[in-house]
């Protein structure tokens, strides 16, 4: 429960609702099953590949940083299937289902279960992150990512004042409009409310019933700090390392050059098109004269 100050009660059950499918072992479970084991013999093929480069290369696997993110993809893959293993050995094990006199907590096998989501959904993100370490062999693909790597410790140092920015203001928000403004109620909602209104999604005009003078002042402050200049100083960090270790716009001509490679044909092909139609075009523009 949440007592707002404004005399008003908020609930918030929790109710952990999952597939059958998922934790029950039957003939359902066994179809979805079938496609996980094709995704697990995946990953094992992929650890034991890893494992053989490791073997081979020795410590100097590890000054790689793209291989940290491949031992942290396959240890996702590892937790989450101890997870998808969970609620099966909890209902084989005689439990379910539950005798009409006794309750039996099934929350921990629910809970695993959507564990086992959560990490498949952030490994998603980190497989198709890693993906960009197989397209160095594009020549602009290859001077991106020596950019970001020259840029992560300013970048990161932007982030970091950005955070500071951010919970400063949310404090701000907070004892300003927590009182009145649901957007704002706690900090951490408050928190999210200021970054959606980075998006455009703004409660400005609840903050002006608020308060008149604080209201437009934060706004505007916010909008200036956490957008304009923030923003800003991360283009600046990017280009200032573009000119610093790529020598200026030189880190486009590979990119340019491959562009223009792959685009001859077509624009050959468009030139001589054009060199078909434009004759005949003035051939028509002329007749049309004469005839008037």
């Amino acid at each position: 429960f949440e007592f707002r100050p404004t005399g008003m009660t908020l609930i918030f059950p929790v109710l952990r609702t999952m597939n059958t499918a998922q934790i029950i072992w039957d003939a359902k479970a066994f179809d979805l099953v079938y496609y996980e084991l094709v995704l697990a013999g995946f990953v094992v093929t992929y650890v034991v590949l890893e494992a053989r480069s490791c073997w081979r290369t020795g410590m100097a696997y590890f000054l790689i940083s793209w291989n940290y993110l491949s031992l942290f993809n396959y240890g996702l893959f590892l937790a989450g299937f101890i997870f998808r293993l969970t609620p099966y050995a909890e209902f084989l094990s005689g439990r379910f289902p539950p005798p009409e006199d006794e309750f039996v907590n099934f929350d921990h096998a629910f809970w695993a279960a959507q564990q086992w989501t959560n990490c498949m959904a952030i490994n998603s993100i980190v497989v198709w992150v890693a993906a960009f370490r197989y397209l160095t062999f594009i020549p602009f693909m290859k001077s991106f990512m020596v950019i970001i790597s020259h840029a992560i410790g300013p970048l990161v140092a932007v982030v970091a004042m950005f955070m500071l920015i951010l919970f400063s203001f949310a404090i701000a928000y907070l004892l300003a409009f927590g009182a009145g403004v649901y957007d704002f109620r706690n900090l951490e909602v408050t928190i999210y409310s200021m970054l959606r209104a980075l998006l455009g999604m703004d409660s400005f005009d609840l903050m002006w019933d608020e308060n008149r003078l604080l209201g437009p002042l934060f706004y505007f402050l916010w909008t200036i700090l956490g957008l304009f200049i923030m923003f800003s100083m991360i283009i600046v960090v990017l280009c200032q390392t573009i000119s610093e270790h790529s020598g200026g716009d030189d880190v486009f001509a590979e990119f340019n050059k491959a562009v223009r490679t792959v685009g001859a044909p077509f624009i050959i092909t468009l030139n001589s098109i054009t060199a078909k139609v434009k004759p005949a075009l003035a051939r028509r523009r002329k007749s049309s004269l004469f005839r008037k």
